[in-house]
């Protein structure tokens, strides 16, 4: 059998130590268990796990009452059931190594066992979400569910898991319907999806997977705008490109700038607000630096072979979701694709 191992998640596979020593010395070692998930791996001929986490799992498995050291320190104790998982926590990307040993009641010491851990950088790629349709424009709610407009196959309602891999469950396809635009309402119950004649169908999504047409409406509130996080800054997307808007007075607001292309469909902002990237056609994803509320300064871009024209990210995940047309919905890790985009200027 290889030697070599992937885990499916929470796999757990059993390390003992066979170091041999003298009893009046050593008492016996103690018995590690590592629990791995898929984006880890471990070799057992030497005993090294590679991992993208921030983390690494270990049960460990003794005798009740022994205390259990980590690079000599206390980690804790075993219990009556004879295992102690452990989160051991990892920083920077690099080469890490952990000396483990137990000590029974009278003080006695068990040989130490090494675990060398390998913390990988994390890939910016997530997987990619195969549409019916051109995937023209996207909305995801707070709750994982993704609603793709894709033109004249209609709406797919999607349930998203991304822990490990891409897992995805068709909740709903609403076929009738020519969805050139998704949006959500505030308290996301209501799905209102643009047609093509710019009429607006609206849908209660209260059960996620039965949407209910509710009305068809000329006008609403489109969402073609991000707020930043202290809601004093707005980034609309216009017919000829992006502005960026000062609302501190909502009676008075003031242009701070302007960037005029006419590619750029949809715009996302980081957490901290360093970052905008915008879906911007054909160019694929523009980066800008706008630490400067005044003046934005291009970083990169990234062309993903096909027109991007819908962003949306799920921000306290991390997690973005692009349209890319025939491409379907490519999905990234956003601190490691800006990372990426960071690099490649």
């Amino acid at each position: 059998m290889n030697s070599f191992f992937k885990f499916s998640s929470y796999t757990s596979i059993a390390l003992v130590l066979l170091l041999v020593g003298c009893k009046n010395r050593y008492s016996e070692p103690v018995e590690i268990e590592v629990l791995a998930e898929k984006s880890s791996s471990i070799n057992l001929d030497t005993n090294k796990i590679e991992t993208e986490k921030d983390f690494v799992v270990v049960n460990l498995k003794g005798e009740s009452g022994d205390r259990v050291f980590i690079n000599d320190k206390e980690a804790g104790v075993i219990p009556q059931s004879g295992e102690l998982p452990v989160t051991i926590k990892l920083k920077d990307v690099g080469d890490y190594n952990f000396s483990i040993h137990s000590q029974n009641s009278n003080g006695t010491k068990s040989k130490s066992y090494t675990l060398s851990v390998t913390k990988k950088e994390k890939s910016a790629d997530l997987g990619t979400i195969s549409t019916k349709g051109p995937a023209e424009k996207l909305t995801v709610s707070q709750n994982g569910v993704i609603f793709i407009a894709e033109k004249g196959k209609g709406l797919e309602i999607i349930k998203i898991g991304y822990t490990d891999e891409i897992k995805t469950d068709l909740l709903a396809i609403v076929s009738d319907v020519n969805a050139q635009d998704v949006f959500l309402s505030n308290d996301e119950s209501i799905l209102y999806v643009k047609d093509e004649h710019g009429k607006f169908h609206a849908y209660d999504i209260t059960t996620i997977g039965e949407p209910q047409e509710l009305t068809l409406t000329d006008t609403i509130e489109e969402k073609k705008s991000v707020l930043n996080s202290d809601k004093t800054t707005e980034y609309v997307v216009r017919s000829c490109g992006l502005e960026s808007k000062d609302i501190t007075n909502p009676n008075n607001p003031q242009r701070e700038f302007v960037i005029k292309d006419k590619e750029i469909k949809d715009v996302v902002l980081t957490k901290d607000d360093k970052y905008m990237l915008l879906a911007n056609g054909t160019k694929g994803l523009t980066l800008y630096d706008i630490s400067d509320k005044k003046e934005p300064k291009f970083l990169a871009d990234k062309v993903l072979g096909g027109t991007i024209t819908g962003l949306s990210l799920l921000k306290k995940d991390g997690v973005l979701f692009v349209a890319n047309g025939e491409h379907g919905v490519e999905i990234f890790d956003l601190k490691a694709l800006i990372r990426d985009m960071l690099k490649s200027f």
